[in-house]
């Protein structure tokens, strides 16, 4: 009787390969970097990051705008009540102004350190601001509507002096 040949049997399921295997079989293959939900959710993040810049971007004169009606509200609430009709007035078409120089894109950057300026000098909720603080807000209002150059600044009835520039030939 002959006795049948041994054949090598593959290791059991889980068993270490330890120093018994070949060190230049390959082994399984090792799974290294993000995993496929992972990066899938990073690119649906990263998209949705995208679409809200552009939306920002493409919205930000209505933002801006939004935001100065905001601060309007804060300020007419917080007026002194000794405040004439006449600076209500000029606080009123100075905010008018510096939205049409917002949504206009006719602002520099010293502008919009007075429109921080004027962020950090709104009134606190129950505050009431005092005459010289109103005449700072409207200060600093009409500065940001205001275009480079002497007319800019005129009010209605002064005399402003506009030259032109010298045009050699």
């Amino acid at each position: 009787m002959t006795e049948p040949s041994e054949s090598p049997s593959p290791p059991a399921a889980g068993a270490d390969r330890g120093a018994s295997a070949d060190p230049f079989e390959p082994g399984p293959a090792s799974l290294s970097g993000c995993g496929k939900p992972a990066v899938i959710g990073c690119l649906v993040v990263l998209a949705v990051l995208a679409v809200g810049l552009i939306l920002l971007v493409s919205q930000s004169p209505r933002l801006m705008r939004f935001l100065m009606r905001t601060m309007e509200t804060q300020v007419t609430a917080a007026l002194p009540e000794d405040l004439d009709a006449a600076e209500r007035q000029r606080l009123e078409e100075a905010f008018d102004g510096a939205i049409a120089a917002l949504m206009e894109g006719r602002v520099d950057s010293t502008s919009m350190s007075n429109l921080q300026h004027l962020s950090a000098a709104m009134p606190k909720r129950g505050q009431t601001l005092s005459r010289a603080e109103v005449a700072e807000i409207v200060r600093l209002l009409e500065e940001i509507s205001a275009v480079t150059g002497p007319e800019a600044r005129a009010r209605p009835g002064d005399r402003v002096l506009v030259t032109a520039p010298a045009i050699r030939l």
